[in-house]
């Protein structure tokens, strides 16, 4: 009953705008809660480190929430949550979690696409984003149900990935079909992140496929470079990005104090009076690296650098070699743009690496080594 409840759990983990409830967060906290519970009824008990990070985790938001007592956003806390899910999600019993998730991941695309399709023949609808800020209102973003294009095309990422774990394990030919929905979902997110990295991993599927889209997408890039260099390459875009950065010293090292360095001010949102001094038009933290100062200061940001590493040091170790480049991208590239801290997609995707490396069941690939077992981190 359990198993079905949390297979049940696993399809809201993409939902998030179709109902008022952002049912991914309800689905990510009930997986956790739900899994730790068939965890501890196997006897199956977490591990020191597994126990550490999440008491230091839970230490650093803390130590934020009370310096920002009147003031913190309640937002903060989902991190936690999402480290409690991944050391949940890669200790549970199930081998075919990551079978199950793909399944999830690639019924998301496929209805994301459809509506993505259906904005084009019938006219807009809530779950694509016109590039209207990009000048480009002609270009529609596919976002399905998930909050955003980006989180959208994470998730096809994530179902990408896990193809190619499995055709690591000579089990991919009966998927291919959702391979194919997941990278047209990719495309259709439009994101420039989930795109780069699906040609990587394009290697890791076909690498004459890989040398097509690539030599496609040189050409269009070519063909239209004067549309790019106008609308995604301007000035302006730039200069946007200084001054939200420039706000951010502003409202983190100007308007602050001792402890708000240390433990940050609690809050993804710029102090007003930095509206006053710069030309920032938009008060949230985009900057992944400046909103982890900007809520947890320095002391979360260290930490931070030090949970990249460690899952670095082991995925090397491990010779996941394919595995750390995604996570040195999504952890340490990534956030120097944009940032997916308070989506599940983050934590479903990290998890989901995690879960791979783990599959003892799974007979040993190229991208793997057996030598040592991980179960969380």
């Amino acid at each position: 009953m359990k198993k079905v409840a949390i297979y049940f759990l696993l399809l809201l983990l993409p939902i998030n705008t179709l109902l008022p409830i952002p049912l991914d967060k309800v689905a990510l906290v009930g997986i956790s809660i739900l899994g730790a519970w068939v965890i501890l009824e196997r006897g199956i008990l977490f591990s020191t480190l597994s126990l550490i990070t999440l008491f230091f985790v839970f230490l650093c938001i803390s130590l934020s929430i009370s310096v920002n007592i009147l003031s913190f956003a309640p937002i903060i806390v989902y991190p936690l949550l999402g480290v409690l899910y991944i050391n949940v999600y890669t200790r549970l019993p199930y081998p075919k979690i990551n079978d199950w998730l793909y399944t999830v991941l690639s019924y998301n695309s496929i209805v994301g696409l459809a509506l993505w399709a259906m904005s084009y023949l019938i006219g807009l609808n809530p779950f694509v984003r016109p590039l209207i800020d990009k000048n480009m209102p002609f270009v529609h973003a596919a976002q399905g149900f998930c909050s955003t294009p980006q989180v959208f095309g994470t998730l096809c990422l994530t179902a990408v990935f896990i193809y190619i774990i499995k055709k690591q394990h000579g089990q991919h030919r009966q998927n291919r079909f959702f391979l194919i929905t997941n990278a047209l979902g990719i495309f259709a997110s439009v994101n420039r992140v989930s795109i780069l990295l699906f040609l990587f991993m394009l290697i890791f599927i076909n690498r004459k496929i890989f040398a097509t889209v690539l030599a496609l997408g040189i050409g269009a890039a070519v063909y239209f470079f004067n549309v790019i260099k106008e609308n995604l390459l301007n000035v302006s875009t730039l200069q946007s990005r200084s001054d939200l950065l420039y706000g951010f010293d502003l409202s983190f090292f100007y308007y602050n104090n001792p402890l708000g360095f240390l433990f940050g001010k609690g809050d993804p949102y710029l102090d007003e009076r930095s509206f006053v001094n710069s030309k920032v038009d938009s008060a949230y933290v985009e900057n992944g690296t400046a909103a982890l100062i900007h809520l947890y200061g320095a002391v979360g940001f260290f930490l931070y650098l030090g949970i990249a590493a460690f899952l670095l040091f082991y995925a090397i170790k491990w010779r996941a070699y394919f595995i750390a480049f995604v996570i040195f991208l999504y952890m340490l590239v990534v956030p120097q743009f944009t940032h997916e801290y308070y989506s599940s997609s983050f934590y479903i995707l990290l998890a989901a690496m995690l879960t791979a490396i783990n599959n003892k069941d799974a007979k040993p690939a190229p991208l793997y080594s057996d030598e040592i077992e991980i179960t969380s981190f």
